[in-house]
């Protein structure tokens, strides 16, 4: 029986192995599949279901073959039908596609001859659970694996070797290749795996659109022709990746040639990259300026990967081929095959009319779309009640719980949005919709994280401020506001290098602009580094109270141009950072001790014992007290014209100018209290005189 009536055979082992049955799902959406409606009448007139399998030697070859039918091309399932768990599902896509052109060059399949039981046994073969399909080629050959019968791996290993046998003329690199073309018009039925895609049959057939700006020619001699004819045979429509493989540069096995070749499409498709093959250089001659080599880069966001000529043809070069894994494994963060998987479920789930149009899509596609929307909003919503439930009930106080509140919704929702970034491409979307669509989705992606970052840093800024015995509480905004700009500015940065802005002539221009910026700039400059030098060396911080170029104050703010002083009028100075650096602070909230100098005139009348009982009594309180440092000096100092002079010099242990008010308060009452009691009598005129060095501030210090 030839290989083009196999269809036959599968509609009718379906008929007679398989149970009917209808695949139904109803979707999120409000009304997106209200349009799918079948009769009564049209549902007994379907065809008979029919299932991938691998039950039997006769399931395993009609599944392998029908799923590389042009009208339900999905080679990834005829891939299962190849045993061998070290090879790759692309490596086993091109070895399904393979084997098909090889059984078409035998001559087809004697379906008659293929065996359709479970328990099939060759005598020939001494018993085994083995098929052989062709005498003359022992080398190809299903056999039982587990319930499974599969191509075995030997099999295929000699699939590439074979090929190349019964294929000699495609070695020619610069030959004409005419792409055999056996694949039938007319509707045939299709069918998924019933362990993964499991899809109702239906008629089905599509238009094949051909792109007639690529050629059919498989010529290597330019950057355009090598570009054009990898691509080409990797196109669904004439799907040949050995022939992309042989683009590819390096000793390489065919099979690992025909990966690189596939994975190489899957990043451009998968970065949302279009290529204009008309921009492409069409000289063979082709020299980089920047390298002044024979090397051709493909795309700019893509620099790594590049071609390079090689005698008289251009192939992808054998570093690009080398970095292709990495660069596949950052695009496809969670696994090509589970994101596959993805979009096979969602078909699945939509039925059979999963490749009908809808609003310029495929009906599986706006579902996808959908679904993700609003799987999005229930893994928002959900998460955010619980952690504010739990954050009400481990903190009290709102201050506590307003930071927190505020952080982990715009972290979910960009930790939501990476992950369906990087699942988009399952998605399939046409290239220019994808590529728009991706950008988008990356912006927001940024714009949320960026959000949550300063969220962060502003709770960080709050808490130090908290912090009264902190020194370091003018670092904390200073670093939290450069962190800020740096985030901006590497945000920016990223979106222009996904909107493909060239980088390198962007930083190149950054750098020639930056140099005029500098020169227009230099007091800016001048101040921003100031503010640098005033935070690492830190001669004061925020809250403390300096005295500088005639200006005494509290420091309320240390910015990147200037720093801001409350002076005890209440009026804020600001003094630029560069001056601030340049001038000389006195701290005055460093001071460990506060010093309280004063003269006491006692009048010449007041008798000398009186007066050393006054002396001693005074420093013995001074002594006792527990704010005043050890060792007080109190002493009889001078003898004037009118008066007996009393020295007080101590220092205070306190922390701010508040204490330091109120402490004063209590020696001054003590020193008025002693004198009254002893009967000592202070001199006329100025009878308590408190000179104080530094004139101390009028308004509270902190």
């Amino acid at each position: 029986m030839p290989t083009s009536n196999y269809e036959e055979v599968i509609k009718n082992w379906a008929a007679h192995k398989c149970p009917q049955g209808i695949l139904f799902f109803l979707f999120l959406c409000i009304g997106l599949f209200s349009q799918v409606s079948v009769s009564a009448e049209t549902a007994q007139n379907e065809k008979a279901k029919v299932k991938f399998s691998t039950k039997t030697p006769k399931a395993t070859m009609a599944s392998h073959l029908y799923f590389l039918e042009k009208a339900h091309y999905q080679p990834s399932v005829a891939a299962y039908t190849i045993a061998g768990d070290s090879l790759s599902l692309q490596v086993k896509i091109g070895m399904a596609l393979q084997l098909k052109q090889i059984f078409g060059r035998l001559g087809g399949v004697d379906w008659d001859e293929v065996p359709d039981k479970r328990n099939y046994k060759d005598g020939l073969l001494g018993g085994e659970k083995k098929f052989q399909p062709f005498d003359d080629f022992p080398e190809i050959y299903l056999e039982k694996i587990g319930a499974k019968w599969l191509y075995s791996e030997p099999t295929a290993n000699a699939i590439p070797i074979l090929y190349d046998r019964l294929f000699p003329s495609l070695n020619i690199q610069d030959e004409l290749v005419v792409l055999p073309d056996t694949l039938p018009d007319e509707p045939v039925e299709e069918f998924v795996p019933e362990d993964s895609l499991n899809v109702k049959p239906r008629p089905v057939k599509k238009p094949v659109v051909e792109n007639k700006g690529t050629p059919k020619e498989f010529r290597l001699k330019t950057p355009r022709q090598t570009l054009q004819t990898i691509f080409y045979f990797l196109a669904s429509d004439h799907y040949r990746p050995d022939l992309s493989a042989r683009a590819m540069e390096g000793d390489a096995e065919t099979a690992e040639k025909i990966e690189a070749a596939i994975k190489l499409k899957e990043i451009f498709d998968g970065m949302g990259i279009a290529i204009n093959f008309r921009d492409l250089s069409d000289d063979p001659n082709y020299t980089d300026t920047l390298t002044n080599e024979q090397r051709f880069v493909i795309h700019r966001r893509l620099p790594e990967l590049y071609l390079e000529k090689e005698g008289s043809q251009w192939l992808l070069s054998e570093v690009s081929v080398a970095m292709l894994d990495d660069i596949h494994s950052g695009v496809y963060l969670f696994g090509k095959e589970r994101i596959d998987n993805v979009a096979q479920k969602v078909q699945r789930w939509v039925g059979e009319t999963a490749r009908d149009p809808m609003w310029g899509l495929e009906r599986w596609q706006v579902a996808m779309i959908l679904l993700t929307i609003i799987l999005g909003i229930i893994f928002f919503i959900v998460p955010v009640t619980v952690f504010n439930f739990l954050v009400r009930a481990i903190y009290e106080d709102e201050d506590d719980r307003k930071y927190p509140m505020m952080i982990f919704p715009p972290l979910l929702a960009s930790g939501i949005f990476l992950v369906v970034f990087n699942f988009m491409p399952a998605a399939e979307l046409p290239i220019n919709f994808y590529s728009y669509l991706r950008f988008f989705t990356k912006v927001f992606f940024l714009i949320l994280l960026s959000s949550g970052a300063f969220r962060v840093l502003d709770w960080w800024t709050d808490r130090s401020h908290k912090k009264k015995t902190a020194k370091k509480r003018g670092l904390y905004p200073f670093l939290a506001m450069v962190m800020k700009i740096v985030t901006v500015i590497f945000v920016i940065l990223i979106l222009l290098s996904e909107a493909g802005v060239n980088m390198g002539k962007l930083l190149t221009g950054l750098s020639i602009g930056g140099i005029a910026l500098a020169l227009a700039a230099q007091e800016t400059i001048k101040n921003f580094f100031g503010s640098v030098m005033i935070l690492l060396d830190q001669p004061f911080t925020v809250g403390q109270w300096i005295s500088v170029d005639n200006f005494s104050g509290s420091v309320e703010e240390i910015g990147l141009r200037s720093t801001r002083i409350r002076t005890s009028d209440n009026s804020v100075v600001s003094i630029p950072n560069s001056k601030m650096a340049d001038f000389t602070v006195n701290n005055l909230g460093r001071r460990e001790y506060r010093k309280f100098r004063t003269v006491l005139r006692i009048s010449q009348n007041s008798p000398l014992p009186k007066i050393n009982g006054y002396v001693k009594g005074l420093r013995k309180y001074f002594e006792e007290h527990e704010h005043i440092r050890e060792n007080p000096r109190v002493y009889l100092y001078d003898v004037t014209a009118y008066s007996y002079d009393v020295l007080v010099y101590i220092y205070l242990n306190v922390a701010d100018y508040n204490e330091e008010l109120a402490l004063r308060h209590d020696l001054v009452h003590e020193i008025i209290r002693l004198a009254a009691e002893l009967d000592i009598h202070l001199a006329s005129g100025n009878k308590l005189s408190l000179a104080v060095d530094n004139n101390p501030p009028t308004n509270f210090i902190e």
